[in-house]
């Protein structure tokens, strides 16, 4: 087979191997499958051409040769698409309409004699006729190629990333080689009848594209192939000594297997040098495998033993950077971490030779930290020069950073540090190489970093969650928490640096001093002072509802008590809102006498602080707002008490005076034939009673509240005591008509009891149910013992009680919405039963049904047979 044939088919075999290799590894995207279009019309244009070179009918090599021709329009289209996309142009400029209307025209000009007339046959093979309108077809060509050398080295020139750059100059090298190339198309090679320049310019072209696009990917297959190497050679070397071993002895014994002992001893022999062999041969192959990069890769594991070994958080910020500025050999290097008090980056660590007076931290909004931030990439400090909005300030900060490459330290989607490698202490560029080493040791070193700072979070958090426990126990020992206030600021200066800590509070205009603890002179006095509220840092709070900070304020002071927090030594300062039902009621202000004295973590410890002290705060104000309502409700009640005791006394005398002159008006006209005065005396008489016994349930409520009411307890029987109850309530019960049922055992088991507390009792109760039991009604008396308890029950067919108004009946003074204006009374009666009740050590209940009546149950305890034998004895 001559070269003219091998040529084609080497071309065809060589794309269709990188295009397998582009299906296996990086199909998903849409430039992958672009140039995956580009490495198929490559394969079918070598095919073709082989087709053409082992065709000896010119009639079937034209046709060969035609399809050839859309083929190879077909490649030079697909890889200028591929070009624009490659460089980050979306849109469909015209020249790449152009180019598929041109493909289109092809398509259909090529089977006519017009691009290929016919083919002639020479030497080495079929070489084609060129028609009338070949140039149509070939000068397109070369303007496509052009166009995408064009388009790549413009990328080239904006791109930030050095691996970008490399990749596109592969490119370009790769098009100017096919532009070479290709005029061996139009002329053959001097002397010959031969086109092997194209065909060599297509090889040598596929060759540098496909290490641009696929060399990230084809570090796989190489590791594959580093890993299995060893393996092979072994076997080689193993299977080849016991060949020969073979060999030998077939040449030695005449049955050519010699003696089994010596294969044996042989075996033995062979595996006792398995292991030196083996560790020689992995040796020899990674030093094979990756030549000048050994020394790194053993750095690199080195640097991952003592990332997975740290548990000194001192040692991400010394061994490590000094282990990589070795082995980059590195001017200097700065390691940056975020700021505990802002997110701007300062230095961990600096190693090396550099300039003391240079910078040592960068903001957060420098361009080159956003970039970093934003595309997870190292960064070149020429490409940083180049970054959207730099300002001369902060290209004065790189100068005096005297940086070589920015290595961001991501983990996951965050910006855990920075890694600033000056120049080479040789003064060569990093290379490639160097830049995918430090992104994996970047990757490693970002990950311990971050379990440091969680670790460091976590025990912090711990710190902070242990404090705040502590300033609970502080502001929950009291409910007047002014008393308290100094115990809590003195917890709270353990845990972080406390110069002043008061609370104010905003009242209209003005703002008053709630509490107050200072380790500096007396700012405002003491608590209870008062300062006009506009012009403070607490309006701003109030307004705003947010926590305001000021971490210096030598350089920048906004309200006017900031002036006097600075005149008294302060320089930090943090204010944060107290919140109450939603509304911002006052200030919680912290300050301190060191500048920047407050982080991040301090300030959201102090924000869970002032939440607590929030509810604390609106506990304390309903402690005192509850404390003054009792002491007035009190006063009040002593007030009421008094008048109530008062004006009995006062009333009792000429009480007793009305009511004795009635009785002997009584007696002197017991004789008198007029009815009518007997009948004015007797109303004198019972109007007498009736407020007698208003006065005194009066008195004894008085007596009750101000524990002065004795009864005479002792063991009663309650036979006698209740039918001389029955007795006084039956007159009135027959005037109106009313049927009483008695349901009373001739004996019960005695009660400790006052009788004529426990007669006051019944009669109150029977009196309120004839009260308001309608002429006619029936009244029910039922008394019974169950168990340890006697149950005096009194029902009425009154108008009942709601539901609402039976646990208010049993207050003083409480008329119910149906009695107030249908019976008439003070509400005392049923007041005085439960504090009767109660004094004998038992309970009262009503149960009623509105329509229904009503039902009083009276509960006593009954004296049990020890305590009765004890009592006798």
């Amino acid at each position: 087979m001559t070269a003219q044939q091998i040529l084609p088919l080497l071309q065809g075999c060589f794309a269709g191997i990188v295009l397998s290799l582009l299906l296996w590894k990086g199909w998903e995207e849409r430039v992958p499958r672009l140039f995956g279009g580009f490495l198929l019309g490559m394969t079918a244009w070598g095919v073709l051409l082989w087709g053409v070179s082992l065709s000896n009918d010119p009639g079937q090599a034209i046709w060969w040769e035609r399809t050839g021709i859309i083929s190879i329009a077909c490649t030079w289209v697909l890889f200028y698409h591929f070009a624009l996309r490659y460089s980050n142009i979306k849109s469909w400029p015209p020249p790449l309409f152009g180019a598929y209307l041109y493909l289109i025209v092809i398509i259909a000009l090529a089977p006519t004699a017009l691009i290929v007339e016919g083919m002639k046959s020479v030497s080495n093979g079929n070489v084609p006729i060129h028609g009338d309108m070949f140039l149509l077809f070939i000068i397109p060509v070369y303007l496509l190629v052009a166009l995408a050398i064009f388009q790549l080295n413009r990328a080239r020139k904006v791109s930030s990333s050095y691996a970008e750059r490399n990749q596109l100059l592969y490119f370009i090298l790769g098009s100017l080689v096919i532009f070479t190339g290709g005029l061996f198309y139009l002329q053959p090679a001097p002397q010959t009848d031969m086109y092997p320049g194209v065909i060599l310019a297509n090889i040598f072209f596929i060759f540098l594209t496909s290490i641009a696009i696929l060399r990230h990917q084809l570090f796989d297959i190489r590791l594959a192939t580093y890993k299995v190497t060893p393996y092979l050679v072994m076997l080689v070397l193993v299977g080849s000594l016991y060949m020969s071993l073979y060999f030998a002895l077939h040449d030695l014994w005449e049955n050519g297997m010699g003696p089994m002992w010596l294969h044996l001893l042989f075996i033995s022999f062979i595996a006792i040098g398995v292991q030196p062999t083996w560790e020689r041969i992995q040796y020899g192959t990674t030093r094979f495998f990756y030549r000048g990069r050994y020394e790194h890769l053993t750095t690199l594991d080195h640097l991952q033993e003592e990332a997975q070994s740290i548990s000194d958080p001192s040692a991400v910020t010394t061994s490590l950077p000094e282990l990589i500025r070795q082995s980059m050999q590195s001017a200097h290097i700065r390691l940056l971490l975020p700021s505990h008090l802002t997110s701007d980056f300062e230095v961990a660590t600096h190693n090396g030779s550099f300039d003391p007076d240079s910078h040592g931290s960068i903001s957060c909004d420098h361009p080159v930290i956003q970039w970093l931030d934003a595309n997870k990439e190292l960064l070149r400090q020429n490409s940083a020069n180049q970054l959207e909005g730099l300002t001369a300030n902060d290209k004065q900060i790189m100068e005096e950073m005297a940086a070589e490459l920015f290595v961001p330290l991501n983990s996951g989607e965050r910006l855990v540090g920075l890694l600033v490698l000056g120049p080479r202490v040789d003064r060569q560029p990093y290379s490639w190489e160097d830049e995918r080493l430090l992104a994996r040791i970047a990757s490693q070193m970002a990950l311990t970093i971050e379990n440091i700072q969680l670790y460091q979070a976590s025990l912090e958090r711990e710190r902070q969650l242990a404090a705040l426990s502590r300033l609970n126990r502080a502001m929950s020992t009291s409910l007047d928490f002014q008393s308290t206030y100094d115990v809590f600021a003195d917890e709270l200066k353990k845990t972080i640096p406390v110069d002043l800590a008061s609370i104010v509070l905003g009242k209209e205009d003005e703002l008053h001093f709630f509490a107050l603890s200072t380790a500096i002179d007396s700012l405002w006095g003491k608590p209870g002072t008062t300062i006009p509220l506009a012009g403070t840092a607490a309006e701003w709070v109030i307004t705003n509802k947010k926590t305001f900070v000021e971490p210096d304020l030598i350089s920048q002071r906004r309200f006017w008590t900031e002036e006097i927090h600075l005149e008294h030594g302060l320089r930090s300062m943090v204010y944060l809102p107290l919140f109450s039902k939603g509304e911002v009621i006052g200030c919680f202000t912290v300050g301190s006498s060191k500048t920047n004295a407050y982080t991040r973590s301090d300030i959201a410890f102090l924000e869970q602080v002032s939440n607590q002290l929030s509810l604390t705060m609106e506990n304390a104000r309903m402690y005192s707002r509850e404390r003054g309502e009792r002491a007035r409700l009190e006063a009040m009640n002593k007030q009421r008490d008094d008048f109530f005791g008062i004006i009995s006394h006062e009333l009792k005398t000429p009480l007793t005076s009305i009511k004795s002159s009635s009785e002997l008006l009584s007696e002197e006209l017991a004789n008198d034939k007029q009815p009518s005065r007997k009948r004015l005396i007797e109303n004198i008489r019972r109007s007498a009673g009736r407020l007698e016994t208003m006065l005194n349930d009066l008195l004894n409520i008085a007596k009750a509240r101000s524990a002065s009411l004795e009864l005479n307890l002792h063991p009663t029987d309650l036979v006698p005591v209740i039918n001389n109850a029955i007795d006084l309530c039956i007159p009135p019960i027959e005037q109106k008509r009313q049927s009483l049922s008695i349901d009373l055992p001739d004996t019960l088991p005695p009660v400790i009891a006052d009788p004529e507390g426990f007669e006051h009792i019944l009669t109150n109760l029977l009196g309120n149910a004839h009260k308001f039991t309608p002429k006619g009604g029936k009244i029910q008396l039922k008394v019974h013992v169950n168990g340890s308890k006697m149950t005096m029950e009194v029902t009425d067919s009154g108008p009942g009680i709601p539901e609402e108004e039976q646990e208010l009946i049993f207050e003083p003074f409480y008329r119910g919405e149906f009695s107030a204006g249908t019976v008439k009374g003070m509400g005392i009666g049923l007041a005085t039963v439960k504090q009767m009740v109660e004094l004998h050590g038992g309970t009262v209940s009503a149960k009623s049904n509105a329509g229904d009546g009503s039902t009083f149950t009276v509960s006593v305890p009954v004296l049990q047979y020890d305590v009765r034998t004890k009592l006798i004895d």
